[in-house]
Parts: structure tokens; sequence; C-alpha cells
């Protein structure tokens, strides 16, 4: 959860900086699943804030499974501070962000739009709408024609002979496995 009450420092600085906290304790996974709430003053609309904070968190951590909680207030201005209007304005509702990496060609993991996946209706306690999966599956079969970066290695060739004068006659990837095997069955290659 985030409060503007920490400091001067923004929204998205305050996250960043938790969650390197974590990764400098060896204690951030980036494929866990990720739940923030925002409860205090966006500077701008909820869903360009949420498209902000998903770019910053898929570029410094590459989470992907996050989803994001941000109060809307029945005020004129919707994306002002929960803790500081919240006597004189009520919520009506929270709306609940996400990104998905792979759902149209040119995407491929770049934060270019944010989601609605349900909203909680606070009046009445009528609950969420949709009734949804906080936590939708991100990565779909289809990576919609995304690119892949590969790196490839040159081998020697399988079976090569040795120069004279080493150990062994014959080398390369097969029998260098073949004789770790070997050794620790305690058998000797012919």
């Amino acid at each position: 959860m985030i409060w503007e009450s920490q400091g001067n420092r923004t929204i998205t600085e305050i996250i960043t900086s938790q969650l390197q906290a974590l990764q400098d304790a060896g204690l951030l996974n980036n494929k866990s699943l990720f739940l923030i709430v925002i409860c205090s003053r966006a500077s701008q609309p909820p869903h360009d804030f949420a498209l902000r904070i998903f770019e910053d968190l898929w570029h410094s951590f590459k989470i992907i499974d996050v989803t994001l909680v941000i109060p809307y207030f029945n005020t004129a201005k919707t994306y002002t501070n929960a803790l500081h209007s919240v006597q004189v304005s009520s919520t009506k509702l929270f709306e609940l962000y996400t990104w998905y990496p792979f759902l149209a060609s040119g995407r491929c993991g770049n934060v270019s739009r944010v989601d609605v996946i349900d909203k909680w209706l606070v009046e009445n306690s009528q609950g969420f709408l949709k009734n949804t999966n906080l936590f939708p599956n991100k990565i779909s079969g289809n990576a919609m024609g995304c690119t892949v970066k590969v790196a490839t290695r040159v081998l020697p060739p399988i079976i090569v002979e040795l120069a004279e004068g080493s150990k062994e006659k014959y080398g390369g990837p097969e029998l260098n496995i073949l004789r770790c095997i070997l050794e620790k069955l305690n058998l000797s290659i012919e």
C-alpha cells in the first residue's frame, strides 16, 4: 500500500524504492503476483497513472503479474488524495488495473495499454462488478509474432584428434561427457 505521507517522493518513486529494497535483500521474485493499492493523490487520471506505474515496473524489474488498485472519488477532480479528501468526499469505487504483454503484434512486452479488469463498488456494498480473477493469465499461447533474441555458439567437432603428447588421444564435447560418466561409474574407456 502506498501513501503520499511517505516524504516528498512521487508514488512511482516510492514503489520503485520498495521493490529495489526487496531486490537488494534477495527477496524479489519478478514472477510473483503483485497487488499494489494506492491510497494517495494521483497527479493525473487513474488510467494514465496506472500506465506510468506499469511501465516503471516492467522496465525496472520485468514485473508482469501486477494488479493496481486505485480509488475513484466523488469529487470534481476524481483523482484527488484519498487521505486528505476523505472528510469532504467519499469513494464511489475502486478500479483494478492490469496490463498484458502479448495482446497484439508490435506490443511484445512493451507497456502500451492498461485495462480495467474489475471495479469494486463501495455504495450499497455491491462489491466487484465482474468478479474476475485478480491475476489473469498474462502469457498466452500466442506470442503475436514477437521477436526472440537468440545467441549461438560454435562448438568444436564432436570428436577431434588431439595433439601428440596429450594425455588423451581424442577429445570433443561428447567424449568429454562420456568420460565424466565413466569416471563416476569407475570405468575406463578404450
